[in-house]
């Protein structure tokens, strides 16, 4: 049993995007996931030679894929062709920050959940909170059941080789993706609370956290 990371990698920045560089975002992700401990594939979309360069000075060549541009599904079906019977899965975007205890916390949640995210998002909140949910503990973390995240998440092997189905039926719609899977085949979405991971764009950061101390 292990934790198979699949960390992707554009040039593209998101509207709304903070203060903050794709190499910042993999030195963070890198402090708290170390190669040491974890199996870690880059998948580059595209990225220019200084950045290569620079990634390849980091980690291992050949944990690293060129110029290969992957949607989610396509993500999902190299994590199940690259994973044994017992891994889990943790898909993460290139422009997140974690904090201490992430790897912790996200194995925590794996042993207990179908899915989760360590990505608390704000808009959960709107109007003093409008999200009727379930609260749950675990040895170090308080979780929330949610409806819905981003394509940030980690789940079991077999857990994405059952629900491939509803990730190609969706591509490109990660609110329609969850709802399905969790109101219609009843799957577990857990979010740490509070977040352990935020995306960095403007009026998107997860909460109760100083995120650019983190970087």
């Amino acid at each position: 049993m292990g934790l198979k990371i699949f960390y992707k990698i554009s040039e593209h920045v998101a509207r709304g995007t903070l203060k903050v560089t794709k190499q910042q975002c993999i030195e963070n992700f890198l402090k708290h996931f170390p190669t040491k401990h974890n199996h870690i594939t880059f998948i580059v979309e595209k990225f220019t030679n200084i950045s290569t360069s620079w990634l390849k000075t980091l980690v291992n060549e050949e944990n690293i894929i060129m110029n290969k541009k992957m949607s989610t599904t396509d993500l999902i079906k190299l994590a199940i062709e690259n994973c044994e019977e017992n891994d889990y899965v943790y898909i993460v975007e290139d422009n997140y920050i974690h904090k201490t205890n992430s790897n912790l916390i996200l194995l925590e949640g794996l042993f207990r959940f179908d899915y989760i995210t360590l990505y608390d998002h704000p808009d959960k909140y709107v109007n003093d909170g409008t999200e009727e949910t379930n609260i749950y503990l675990t040895k170090n973390c308080h979780w929330k059941l949610t409806n819905s995240t981003t394509m940030t998440f980690a789940a079991h092997v077999d857990t994405l080789k059952n629900d491939l189905d509803i990730f190609m039926k969706y591509e490109g719609n990660e609110f329609k993706i969850f709802e399905e899977l969790t109101q219609n085949k009843s799957k577990k979405l857990a979010c740490s609370i509070p977040g352990y991971c935020t995306k960095m764009v403007r009026n998107g950061l997860s909460p109760l956290t100083d995120w650019q101390k983190e970087i």
